[in-house]
């Protein structure tokens, strides 16, 4: 499913609520690496193309200034974002084997939660 409705940065539509969804996934890439955060506003200005333009240097092979839907920049965004949503629980699983609780009877559909949840992020920006 294509969260991203249109383009977002150099040459893009820029709507507001898509911008809103890129910002929220660079924010956290850009809190990880310790630097200071862009704000959620829905405007695509030099803060938001420049940190688009960073991210694509250091994490894709794209580097147009673009956030395509369907495309790898977006596609990396939302990757590193549920990666970095998940990396407090990759301890939590050594844990688990020895938990006195009972497992839970349904696997554990990862994919689908982390679409869920992406989905659900992205509705929230209109």
């Amino acid at each position: 499913m294509a969260r991203l409705t249109a383009s977002v940065g150099e040459g893009g539509k820029n709507l507001a609520p898509d911008v809103k969804y890129v910002q929220a996934l660079l924010v956290d890439w850009l809190l990880v690496r310790k630097r200071e955060p862009l704000a959620i506003d829905g405007i695509c200005g030099p803060l938001t193309k420049a940190a688009i333009l960073d991210f694509q240097r250091a994490e894709t092979r794209v580097s147009d200034g673009r956030v395509d839907p369907g495309g790898s920049t977006i596609a990396q965004l939302e990757s590193r974002h549920i990666a970095n949503l998940a990396a407090p629980l990759w301890g939590v699983a050594h844990y688990a084997i020895i938990s006195p609780m009972r497992p839970s009877l349904a696997p554990l559909d990862v994919n689908a939660l982390a679409e869920r949840y992406l989905s659900t992020l992205r509705k929230s920006f209109g």
